[in-house]
């Protein structure tokens, strides 16, 4: 769920620092970081969500390392 909210604050990041826009490269760098990394987040995501509460914290780092 809070990728969700997440994933709309990065893109308008991303855009924001684009070159005509703002051309701030730190802000594009900051909306990047979520986009390069979700594949990792929604493997953690997943793993946590199929737990339902029991050991989550040990399936998020072992979907993490798995990946």
């Amino acid at each position: 769920m809070a990728l969700a909210a997440v994933l709309p604050a990065a893109g308008l990041l991303l855009r924001f620092g684009d070159q005509d826009v703002l051309n701030i490269s730190i802000i594009k760098d900051a909306g990047g970081v979520v986009f390069d990394n979700l594949p990792l987040i929604l493997a953690g995501g997943v793993a946590i969500g199929l737990a339902g509460g029991e050991e989550a914290a040990g399936l998020g780092l072992s979907s993490a390392i798995s990946y």
